[in-house]
């Protein structure tokens, strides 16, 4: 007896302590919360006064026909639609291309890696999950194109690549009527007033009458989500692409800012993000004219009597479009319908054959996506896209990108566990330990990881992915120097087929690639180092933007399609030891089992 008192005092202490730190980290996760949407309604009511005050257009404006202009002079990075250069956006004027890559074959012949009309491409070459390198590549181009205007869009899609360029489908700013437009306000009204107004509220003085709530929201009711998407069809596959938030688009900042997590019965198992939703819905209570309806009637036409496959990607606040998009017609589906008890609602979606588009999905690829839903909005998601012998959804990250980390869990945010996973030097992961470790390193060794990043973008952006040292030895022998090609190949004891890469490398190539390979170096440091100067609370944001951009995920991928290619034209098979991660899988004796989906984070 005295033994177990003393036991008890003994113990007494451990778990006060023990009871201490959890009431610590308690209060610790509630001043985060609190901090979160503290910062997050300040940027949302930042937006929408500058929107009353008419400046976010005047932004856009000032971005497109300045900033975009002046930086792509500065890059060099135009392309050139009916006899007229377009500046590139400043989201891609420091990777520009958009054609498909090339390698070399065995006897020096340089090819394409894969033909963009044979998309979807062999299904014998998929990997383990279903995942394939050549549609994940191209649908990388897809979302990289996308941030551009649509005539580059357009011209790509037809030019480049020979598909037929659908549809630019975006959200109607303008109704067409006064009539229409004093309904449209109403409705915004209706349906933001106990919600965004509360937000808003929080810019200034708390307001306390009623007539001050409703100017908070007549505040709220001019944001328009400014949301874009793109069809394109070939023989073999319909691809719809989201764009992401542009950084001089202050309306898609709202839709990004909006992380109230919201149910809506009928079309959402769980819950989501509101402003992603509402940049597929708006207006709420008219879907008849929202995008997502629009996109439908598009996809119903272009699905209809053909056997084609059906492809969704975006990137940013792209791939949480897309995310909210497949997840809704997933719930829509004839296969939804029987297999969960869905919660019936006024859906007021009312496209002829909306229900069968689901089945007609080959693959949904997201990159770079925030979180968009609750836990069970996730495994909706992982029911219905991973219930089977392939996936057909994927998640691919790149490095220690920032995106894809908010909104934090804090909020009630779940990630579907789906994930493919690019790491700082072009290898890519699928397996969830090795994810969960190479984001550790990515972590812990960032600074000295970022130091190598600022070498690799000088080589990563060299003509035709040869090294810097190749680079500069051919273009400053030949551009400064002079030097025949062959003199060069001569003195450098260079390779006989890099003879067109000397020739090609004139001076004009030599100085566009510095100049690009500088002004990638110039953000790099200046988000680097911006982490140090600035405050605290966004000291752990600025230093992961770049490895956000959609040129960083494209050049790692076009690693994993280049080493696809050299695989597939090896005759006698490559020695399965050396083989990079992602194509163990197609070298299996045995038959090939998908790996298993690791559960959602509790």
């Amino acid at each position: 007896m005295v033994g177990g008192k003393a036991a008890h005092v003994f113990n007494e202490p451990v778990h006060m302590k023990q009871a201490n730190q959890d009431k610590w980290v308690s209060n610790y996760e509630a001043w985060q919360l609190k901090i979160t949407r503290f910062a997050v309604r300040q940027i949302g009511g930042l937006v929408g006064w500058l929107n009353v005050l008419r400046l976010t257009n005047f932004i856009s404006y000032l971005a497109t026909h300045l900033v975009d202009p002046f930086l792509a002079w500065v890059t060099v990075s135009y392309i050139e639609v009916d006899n007229a250069k377009l500046p590139v956006s400043f989201i891609n004027n420091v990777d520009p291309a958009f054609g498909v890559p090339t390698a070399e074959d065995a006897d020096g012949i340089v090819n394409q890696l894969y033909s963009p009309q044979d998309f979807p491409f062999d299904p014998e070459e998929y990997d383990v999950n279903g995942l394939h390198e050549f549609v994940a590549h191209f649908l990388c181009l897809a979302i990289k194109v996308s941030y551009e205007q649509a005539a580059i869009v357009e011209h790509v899609v037809t030019s480049k690549w020979g598909w037929e360029y659908t549809a630019h489908i975006e959200t109607d700013q303008q109704p067409e009527t006064a009539s229409a437009s004093q309904h449209l306000k109403m409705n915004v009204l209706d349906q933001r007033n106990t919600r965004e107004a509360d937000k808003l509220r929080t810019v200034c003085v708390r307001p306390k009458s009623m007539q001050e709530q409703l100017y908070s929201a007549q505040v709220a009711a001019k944001l328009i989500p400014d949301t874009n998407a793109f069809l394109m069809t070939n023989k073999h596959a319909v691809v719809l692409f989201f764009r992401g938030t542009e950084p001089a688009k202050l309306l898609e900042w709202w839709s990004d800012a909006d992380l109230d997590l919201v149910k809506e019965e009928g079309v959402i198992h769980g819950s989501v993000h509101a402003g992603f939703y509402e940049a597929l819905f708006y207006p709420l209570l008219d879907r008849q004219h929202s995008v997502f309806q629009k996109i439908c009637l598009e996809l119903v036409t272009a699905l209809k009597d053909n056997n084609k496959d059906l492809f969704i990607t975006g990137h940013s606040l792209g791939a949480a479009l897309t995310s909210v998009f497949s997840h809704v017609l997933a719930s829509l589906s004839t296969e939804a319908q029987a297999r969960f008890s869905s919660p019936h609602g006024d859906i007021k979606i009312k496209v002829p054959g909306v229900e069968s588009l689901f089945s007609r999905i080959g693959a949904v690829y997201t990159f770079a996506g925030p979180l968009a839903g609750d836990r069970d909005f996730a495994a909706f998601m992982v029911e219905m896209y991973s219930n089977g012998s392939k996936r057909k959804m994927f998640r691919i990250n790149h490095s220690s990108d920032i995106v894809p980390k908010v909104p934090p869990p804090i909020l009630g945010y779940r990630h579907h566990p789906l994930e493919y996973f690019l790491t700082y030097d072009g290898f890519m992961y699928n397996e969830p330990q090795d994810i969960e470790l190479w984001k550790l390193v990515e972590l812990i060794l960032f600074n000295r990881l970022y130091l190598y990043k600022l070498w690799y973008n000088w080589s990563k952006f060299a003509p035709d992915g040869e090294s810097l040292l190749n680079t500069l030895m051919l273009s400053i022998a030949h551009a400064v120097f002079g030097l025949h090609a062959y003199t060069i190949c001569y003195i450098f004891h260079t390779d006989t087929i890099n003879l067109h890469r000397a020739n090609a490398l004139g001076q004009k190539e030599t100085i566009v690639w510095f100049r690009r390979c500088a002004w990638h170096t110039v953000l790099r440091l200046y988000f680097w180092t911006g982490g140090f100067l600035f405050l605290f609370l966004i000291q752990g944001i600025m230093r992961y933007i770049p490895d956000h951009w959609p040129s960083d995920y494209e050049v790692k991928l076009k690693v994993m399609a280049r080493e696809l290619y050299e695989y597939n034209s090896t005759a006698a098979g490559p020695d399965r030891a050396a083989l990079s991660s992602h194509l163990v899988t197609r070298t299996r004796p045995e038959s090939p089992q998908p790996h298993t989906t690791r559960a959602i984070e509790e």
